[in-house]
């Protein structure tokens, strides 16, 4: 078998995410928890886009805590870094 240990990989994970709206009068709100806790191993760094479909468009974003950046590229899409 081959050993992982001390070493880097590069995923590249795409999907739909079911359930993640919350619906508001004052507006919507996308909530996940895109590199959740429940791991045996660091996540060291990660990049995450974030599209939602047309008509819809994003008006506010936060990383809610999370060490990084988060850059609208247009107004359906945002991408999270954090390292």
């Amino acid at each position: 078998p081959t050993s992982v240990s001390d070493s880097r990989h590069v995923y590249t994970l795409t999907y739909v995410v079911d359930g993640a709206l919350r619906y508001y009068d004052g507006g919507d709100q996308f909530w996940w928890s895109i590199v959740g806790p429940e791991r045996s191993f660091p996540v060291r760094s990660s990049t995450v886009t974030v599209r939602v479909p047309a008509p819809a468009t994003i008006a506010t974003y936060d990383n809610y805590g999370v060490r990084g950046t988060a850059t609208q590229l247009d107004a359906q899409t945002v991408k999270f870094e954090s390292s």
